[in-house]
């Protein structure tokens, strides 16, 4: 039981970096900010 405890954590942590970098990238990106700022001016 304790190996699959622990390959379910491993797969869980690495789903949530996965999902830190996507949101990290997306921020990064130029275009992400200058969408927020027509938005903003709209």
């Amino acid at each position: 039981m304790s190996v699959v405890k622990k390959s379910i954590a491993t797969i869980k942590a690495y789903t949530l970096w996965l999902l830190n970098l996507r949101i990290v990238r997306s921020i990064n990106r130029s275009d992400f900010w200058i969408d927020a700022a027509s938005f903003e001016t709209v």
